[in-house]
């Protein structure tokens, strides 16, 4: 089983204090090292005092006296402890004195991006949720600006450069501070920073830090950076961000230096402030690193000095950190995660720097000293998912942001007595912990189901020569849902080749990532992405820009007369595959160009322009686009092999649900139960309901959730030609032909509501999960894994994990079935039609399959029939005085419940006899050789399933000392129940049925001392005759006949049971060795205490599969009642003993060791 993709981080070191505390230990431990350079600014600056050069240089003593000096102005001017001070800044050393200034006076320090100064709207609303008692501004302009729009509290009013009226000039501010004293009263709780968040596609929020938090989350980065007083930083972040405000008071606070090149970030500026001061540290994003690593005066810069980079980002590729290392001349880079409401959240340490480059991503480190992560069901945050796979990013820790300013609740849970974050970031979490963060979940494309993060695609255009910056949107499209839009911004007057830009995608990601449009900038008619005033891109404006263009360009795209139509079909791929139609493959089979997605994307763009349906089977058939341009020529008529059903428009009807017997109210009653039973699925009765078949008694015992695991079967493939995407296509090919597979559960009424193939349900039965490095490694791929390893009520009934194979063209499937949709009989036929779909082969011919709904209608509707009810009497009869019979009953029960595999899931105390050791769910597999076994067959008609049978209840009557074998055998019950025999060969042949005919069928075996072997086993024959005859007997009818007998009768029949397969070497008759899929894997989580798996290897030899209870039978106590079987087996096979007596047999037969 995968672990839970949780973790947490090392302890933070450093003792907790406040931001005063820190602040005032960092300037008495380090007073004489420089803490402040501002490249841009005078050394006088303010009148103060400086290290003696032409920029104004303090050291921590400077930096804490000047601060003093302006918070006991501040205290003159009315400011008090808990007051807030709202700043309107550029990077110098303004922002640094205010900063401390707010922490030595224990005021709120309010950062706000300069930019909103000349915003009015903005102003109003963020001082109005600031509420600040003083306000700084960086110039006259900003002064002016804000003026009408300060709130009344705001007395106090500060200005950095220039004059304004009623604004007083910072430089006046300073005061004496030899007799000013800070309060000491300062609490670990009390406010100490509110940072606004960026707001792209609401408000900006307020977030709320505390001492207590704020000082976490720097004592954790100095932990993990190993800072100590010998680093510097080049500081070229906006002051109003958190990185700035939290990334400088690191520094600050282990005695470093923080060096401002200039106001606001100029790369030119940047690079001579490392070259000149010999830092060592720098942070930014993306997108200011390409421009450093750009910059035409880099050749002259030596930034050797540079011993660490952070790039703070999502999603980023091992290019971009191998081309920053290359450009800077640094080997320590790391990408970290943070938010304004908590960092750091993630991170590389020092110490395991230089970080290795493999994969496809870069990681962005594991959890930050003091933090505990989660990957979690974004539906579901209880749920924690399994390492690999894809979840939303939760974490919990002491720098966590207390709240938000005003109303604004967030996305804030508890969970183990701990407050947690929802970031709203999908991530997922390698198996050594390693976090890898995709985007946000806001911005994720749903394409067909599956989540395309806009940063996979982004980042890897980014990566082209001559683009500058893209992004990606989603857009609307009626097959896929949503498509990927990119937009490039090239680089200067650099071209834009979308068919280049599109095969590197393809090369990098994958089809199903291929935007369906990709444009450059100025299509759209904008000059820039629509950005925040923080300079975010605005993703929704940018989609309705890209929404807005598609709707424009498919109106003009209507399309008739003969000539166009190959123009037609050539641009129509041409627009899907970004390839310009001079490039198109047209003799390539395009399902190996496009995914089903794409094609069936195709599809509808033929009906929008060229007003012809086209069906995926005739686009099967003719794969090729030339192909396809004949076929949608009027005249070209390709002959389609009839249906045995039609497919039904709409939901289904009174009438279509056989089980309502034409009661609307009954129909209403069903159309509830389903809107109630699949609440979480996202599904709709109108759209999403096929059909509804009613579920047969022994399904419904199938169907029952004891446990998620509950009759469910894994089955375990891999292709031998065919990679993830080749693989899910086929699979989206197929289950359309399999409906039972697109099922889901109800249990009042006991019904399958059958969902339509679409991208959402698709979405739902398959998941992509990450590599594997061997084809072995499939066996245990989320082996009970809690969240994926299993298929249970409602549904899907049918789930399938697909899993690359590292360095090959392979792909492992494993999928959970829960019974109750399917039998050994029904399940071959989907994996018949996957192999088809999965060759190469230019036509694909699916057998036609025998429907199950007609099947289950007539099963339903003949219950109560007479042939039905003498069916029940015949079992009635056998099984009278069952109840009597414990005595009987093999193997005991040890522990509650009869459960093969995992029940961690349930309150049911349950442990495994052989403990860790234990193997019941894969069981014991041997083989006996039985030379007589083809005679026995020749010269007595006994075939192999009945003499298999027959050693079965000689074997059980050898446990118990009974004269009576009880156990189960399952019925294959292929044949058209409660029908005469003429009526029943005008059906289709029911060997066919596409979907579950399984019975279970309780065996009473008497064994007779005197009777000899061969009459014994004529005897069991002939009863098995009238078994499969009587099969599909209603079970619960038959239970409420047997009154007092049937009261524990589902648990009997659960027991033991024993089930003949056709076929037991390892595949199924249509598998060879070059196969298309082969199988690796099977286990069976039947809920049964003991399983008999039999089947023929060859005309005279046996294998027995016998899987198991752990909690009620022991691996040596299976592997003694398979011995004995065998030994029974040759006994009664061998020709010069069939005369014998049953009673010889018995007394021949080994003791068992076990007492029983």
């Amino acid at each position: 089983m995968s672990p839970a993709a949780e973790d947490h981080g090392e302890s933070i070191n450093l003792p907790e204090a406040t931001l005063q505390q820190l602040i005032q230990d960092a300037s008495a431990q380090h007073a004489d090292k420089i803490a402040l350079i501002c490249k841009h600014q005078p050394a006088g600056l303010f009148n103060l005092p400086s290290q003696g050069s032409d920029c104004l240089r303090w050291t921590h003593r400077q930096l804490f006296q000047a601060a003093k000096s302006f918070a006991a102005g501040l205290s003159a001017a009315g400011l008090t402890k808990g007051m807030r001070i709202a700043a309107f800044l550029h990077n110098g050393a303004e922002f640094a004195v205010v900063l401390y200034a707010a922490a030595l006076m224990g005021c709120v320090f309010v950062p706000i991006n300069a930019a909103y100064a000349s915003k009015p709207d903005d102003v109003q609303f963020l001082l109005g949720l600031a509420e600040p008692n003083a306000v700084v501004a960086w110039n006259q302009d900003m002064a002016e600006a804000l003026s009408p729009n300060l709130p009344a509290n705001a007395s106090i009013k500060i200005l950095c450069s220039g004059h304004a009226e009623d604004w007083q000039p910072i430089k006046e501010v300073f005061r004496d501070a030899s007799d000013f004293d800070l309060p000491s009263s300062m609490s670990l709780d009390d406010l100490a920073i509110v940072i606004f968040t960026s707001g792209t596609t609401s408000r900006p929020k307020g977030v709320k830090h505390l001492q207590r938090t704020i000082g976490a989350g720097i004592r954790a980065a100095i932990q993990i950076l190993a800072l100590d007083s010998s680093r510097s930083f080049c500081n070229n972040l906006p002051p109003f961000h958190i990185f700035s405000v939290e990334y400088s008071l690191n520094f600050w606070c282990c005695g470093g230096t923080v060096c401002f090149p200039a106001p606001t970030f100029e790369p030119g500026l940047a690079l001579h402030a490392i070259h000149e001061e010999k830092l060592t540290n720098l942070a930014g994003v993306p997108t200011s690193m390409a421009a450093l690593c750009a910059h035409p005066s880099l050749a002259e810069k030596d930034c050797s000095s540079l011993m660490h980079v952070l790039v703070s980002s999502t999603m980023i590729l091992p290019g971009i950190i191998k081309s920053i290392s290359e450009s800077l001349k640094v080997q320590n880079i790391s990408v970290s995660f943070g938010m304004s409401e908590s960092v750091p959240i993630t991170g590389t340490p020092y110490r395991d720097l230089p970080i290795k480059l493999e994969g496809d991503m870069v990681t962005t480190g594991k959890a930050a000293p003091g933090v505990r992560v989660r990957i979690c069901d974004p539906e579901h945050k209880d749920r924690v998912l399994s390492r690999g796979i894809a979840g939303e990013l939760c974490m919990s820790g002491p720098m966590l942001c207390a709240g938000y300013l005003g109303d604004v609740k967030g996305d804030f849970f508890e969970a183990d007595g701990q407050r947690w974050l929802a970031t709203g970031d999908q991530a997922k979490m390698g198996g050594d912990g390693w976090i890898f963060v995709l985007g946000r979940y806001k911005d994720i494309i749903i394409r067909g189901g599956e989540n395309i993060a806009p940063a996979t695609i982004e980042t890897v255009l980014e990566t082209i020569p001559g683009v500058q910056t893209a992004q990606v949107v989603g857009v609307p499209d009626p097959i896929a849902t949503e498509v990927p839009f990119a937009i490039i911004k090239p680089a200067g007057d650099a071209s834009l080749d979308t068919s280049a830009a599109h095969h590197i995608i393809k090369e990098k990601l994958g089809v199903q990532y291929l935007p369906a449009t990709t444009v450059n900038i100025s299509d759209l008619e904008i000059d820039d992405f629509p950005r925040t005033a923080s300079g975010k891109v605005q993703k929704e404006k940018l989609r309705e820009l890209a929404k807005a263009y598609t709707e424009a360009r498919d109106e003009n795209e209507q399309c008739s007369g003969e000539e166009a139509r190959s123009a037609t079909v050539k641009q129509i791929w041409s627009d899907l595959l970004g390839v310009s139609k001079n490039k198109l493959p047209t003799t390539t089979p395009m399902d190996q160009v496009a995914d089903s997605i794409t094609i069936m994307r195709f599809a509808s763009k033929v009906r929008q322009m060229l007003g012809r349906d086209v069906t995926m089977k005739e686009l099967a058939e003719n794969n090729t686009i030339d192909a396809q341009v004949e076929l949608l020529k009027p005249q070209v008529q390709i002959a389609a092999r009839s249906e045995i059903t039609t497919p039904r428009h709409g939901p289904p009807q009174t009438s279509d649900m056989t089980h309502t017997l034409g009661n609307d109210e009954r129909a209403h009653q069903t159309r509830v139960a389903f809107e109630h039973d699949t609440a979480g699925m996202g599904l709709s009765w109108d759209e999403d309901v096929e059909d509804i078949i009613p579920i047969w008694d022994f399904g419904q015992v199938l169907a029952r959730r004891i446990r998620n695991q509950s009759w469910n079967h894994r089955h375990v493939f891999v292709t031998t030609d065919a990679d993830i995407h080749s693989l899910r296509a086929a699979l989206e090919e197929v289950l359309p032909r399999h409906p039972m597979l697109r099922s889901v559960s109800l249990e009042e009424p006991s019904v399958f509501a059958i969902i339509r193939p679409s991208a959402k349900w698709f979405a739902k039965a398959i998941t992509e999960v990450n590599p594997v490095e061997t084809v072995d490694d499939l066996k245990r791929l989320y082996l009970n894994d809690p969240m994926l390893d299993f298929a249970a009520r409602p549904g899907p009934l049918f789930r399938a994990l697909l899993a690359p194979i590292e360095g090959t063209n392979r792909c492992g499937l494993v999928y959970q079935l829960q019974h109750s949709c399917f039998d050994g009989l029904s399940i071959p036929n989907m994996i018949e039609d996957l192999r088809t779909a999965l060759k190469q082969d230019a036509k694909k011919e699916y057998p036609l399959r025998t429907p199950y709904k007609p099947f289950a209608d007539a099963l339903f509707l003949q219950r109560g029939s007479a042939s039905a009810s003498a069916d029940c009497d015949y079992h009635v009869r056998r099984l009278k005085g069952l109840s009597k019979l414990e005595s009987s009953f093999w193997p005991r029960q040890r522990a509650p419940e009869w459960f093969k595999g995992c029940s961690a899931d349930t309150d049911i105390k349950r442990a495994p006899i052989d403990g860790e050791k234990a193997i019941g769910v894969d069981g014991i597999t041997k083989r006996v050789d039985l030379p007589g076994l083809p005679a026995l067959r020749q010269s007595h008609g006994a075939t192999a399933p009945v003499v298999l049978k027959t050693a079965l209840a000689l074997l059980n009557v050898t446990y118990t000392g009974q004269s009576q074998a009880i156990f189960t055998n399952y019925q294959a019950a292929r044949d058209w129940p409660f029908l005469s025999p003429w009526i029943a060969e005008h059906l289709p042949n029911a060997m066919d049925v596409n979907g579950p005919t399984l019975e279970a069928v309780l065996n009473k075996i008497p064994l007779r001392r005197d009777e000899t072997i061969l009459e014994t086993i004529h005897r069991i024959n002939d009863e098995q005759q009238l078994l499969t005859r009587h099969a599909h007997a209603p079970l619960f009818e038959i239970q409420k006949r047997l009154r007092e007998d049937g009261k524990d009768l589902i648990d009997i029949i659960r027991r033991q049971i024993y089930n003949w397969l056709p076929r037991m070497q390892g595949g199924s008759a249509s598998e060879t060795a070059d196969s298309s899929l082969q199988r690796i894997h099977i286990q069976s989580r039947s809920d049964v205490g003991l399983l008999w798996n039999c089947g023929l290897v060859d005309e005279h030899t046996i294998q027995v599969n016998a899987s198991y209870d752990d909690a009620q039978l022991s691996v040596s106590e299976v592997e003694e009642a398979l011995d004995l079987l065998f030994i029974i087996l040759r006994k009664i096979t061998d020709p010069e003993h069939l005369d014998d007596s049953i009673g010889s047999v018995l007394t021949d037969v080994p003791t068992p060791k076990t007492s029983w």
